[in-house]
């Protein structure tokens, strides 16, 4: 587990990065006419939920300074790739959202539990530099 920290408090920049730009290609990608408002997969939410719970996690278990603000901003993003979507054929809606934002909260309650198995930590891993 430790070696888990270690290594998340060297990538999770890009990490975070990578999850963030495909979050929002997949979400901005324009759907066919015909396939947009309601043609969605049952497990959308639970999609939501893992895309930005992964999105999360990385930040979260590495708590750089400001790392708070950056979950609130990753939710926030979520907010605006929903307002944004009608643009390219698909819906926005407030369950979308709710779902993006538990995301969030659900990888910070991951990283926590990941942090609490690892047990006390020492050096740049315990506080994410």
């Amino acid at each position: 587990m430790n070696k888990l920290l270690t290594l998340n408090s060297r990538i999770w920049p890009l990490a975070t990065l990578m999850v963030l730009g495909a979050i929002t290609v997949l979400s901005l990608i324009p759907l066919p006419h015909g396939h947009g408002a309601g043609s969605g997969l049952n497990d959308d939410k639970v999609q939501h939920l893992i895309a930005y719970g992964s999105l999360a996690l990385p930040v979260a278990l590495a708590r750089p300074r400001g790392w708070v603000w950056v979950l609130l901003g990753m939710a926030a993003w979520g907010g605006m790739i929903e307002i944004l979507q009608p643009y390219v054929n698909r819906e926005a809606n407030l369950p979308d959202l709710v779902a993006n934002g538990m995301g969030v909260v659900l990888g910070f309650l991951v990283a926590q539990s990941l942090r609490r198995l690892a047990g006390p930590q020492t050096g740049s891993a315990a506080r994410g530099q």
